[in-house]
């Protein structure tokens, strides 16, 4: 399984999947091909887990990673740096079966938390699965402010006369507590490890930037 570059076999299943919200995460690794494992799957939250018996069949895909990239994933799914168990997953070696080829042993994260045997997925694809996630909320917040300054550049250019009688107090919350709400949605999505991240970043250097305009105009000169 390990090469001489030092190089492991990963098994992904969720939303590290070519598709999956999280795929960007796999940017360098050498897609080896579609595979299953035995096991069931089950949705968690906006994100699946898998749990490791002979029952069933959880379908995913193989990726050579270097040593690097596997830290990053063993990050991204929790575990602490040099473990291979975390709060939520553990990191461990199964077989794979690549199509007709033999069984590869490969590592695979499964769920060690707790889940509702009704939020079991039956078909153990998580694409294919009727998509019952919930929305990225954080991001979706995050991104608020983004709109909201082309809203107010919009009314400021067209609607002149109403941005004046708004009462100064009133456009200093609003300006202040747009970015500030931008920034803790966007930090929040990121732990949380939803998907976007690429518009979440550009949010939140939107966010700094007003912000920084904003505080700027504060100071005394």
């Amino acid at each position: 399984m390990k090469s001489d570059t030092g190089s492991e076999l990963v098994f992904v299943y969720g939303t590290l999947r070519r598709g999956g919200s999280n795929a960007f995460r796999m940017d360098g690794a050498e897609f080896v091909g579609p595979a299953t494992v035995g096991g069931v799957l089950y949705r968690i939250s906006w994100y699946p887990g898998l749990v490791l018996d002979g029952e069933g069949s959880v379908t995913g895909e193989v990726y050579r990673v270097g040593p690097e990239l596997l830290r990053a994933l063993d990050e991204f799914e929790g575990l602490a740096a040099g473990e291979i168990e975390g709060s939520e997953y553990r990191r461990v070696k199964v077989e794979a079966l690549l199509g007709d080829e033999d069984g590869l042993e490969v590592w695979v994260y499964e769920w060690k938390g707790t889940f509702n045997e009704d939020e079991r997925i039956q078909s153990g694809d998580w694409l294919a699965a009727d998509s019952r996630t919930g929305w990225p909320m954080f991001t979706i917040l995050s991104l608020m402010p983004v709109w909201l300054l082309c809203a107010l550049m919009l009314v400021f250019v067209t609607m002149r006369d109403f941005a004046d009688r708004v009462p100064g107090w009133a456009w200093m919350v609003l300006m202040t507590g747009a970015p500030v709400t931008g920034l803790v949605a966007g930090l929040l999505g990121e732990r949380l490890k939803e998907g976007s991240r690429e518009a979440r970043q550009l949010s939140l250097v939107v966010c700094v930037i007003w912000l920084a305009v904003i505080l700027g105009g504060l100071l005394p000169r």
